[in-house]
């Protein structure tokens, strides 16, 4: 439970204070998701977002 709030944590601070288009998103994304928590690699990330 507590892996789920952190991670809906995350997504609405992101929600929250994100500004720009879909590709200023996705850097933001990736900057918390990848290079800030390590909760993906940059193959997995890259995987997600291509679907």
């Amino acid at each position: 439970m507590s892996s789920f709030l952190e991670v809906l944590g995350a997504a609405t601070r992101l929600g929250l204070t994100s500004f720009g288009g879909p590709i200023a998103h996705l850097g933001y994304f990736r900057d918390e998701y990848v290079v800030r928590r390590k909760w993906l690699d940059d193959q997995s990330y890259a995987g997600l977002v291509t679907l």
